[in-house]
């Protein structure tokens, strides 16, 4: 298992990009997977992803439900998740 740190993952490339598809189950298991390997991942939400009634905070909340994954940050358009929650 890599460990990623939250400085260097600020300023990598999302891992996962979310599109007009949403958090389909392969999306989901994606995210699962990716964050068991790194620790830490950092997700990328497109607009193309959200309409008027889906917020990116709704969607964020919707993911981390689904997944018991721990938020860190959302900064803009993107997440950074992990597995333990950061102290």
């Amino acid at each position: 298992m890599v460990i990623l740190d939250l400085q260097e993952i600020q300023h990598r490339k999302a891992h996962v990009i979310i599109g007009k598809n949403g958090l389909s189950e392969g999306t989901l298991k994606l995210i699962q997977d990716l964050t068991k390997k790194n620790g830490i991942i950092k997700i990328k939400i497109l607009k193309s992803a959200l309409n008027s009634d889906y917020s990116k905070e709704n969607l964020v909340n919707e993911l981390i439900s689904k997944t018991n994954l721990h938020l860190i940050e959302i900064r803009g358009y993107s997440a950074i998740l992990s597995m333990k929650p950061r102290k």
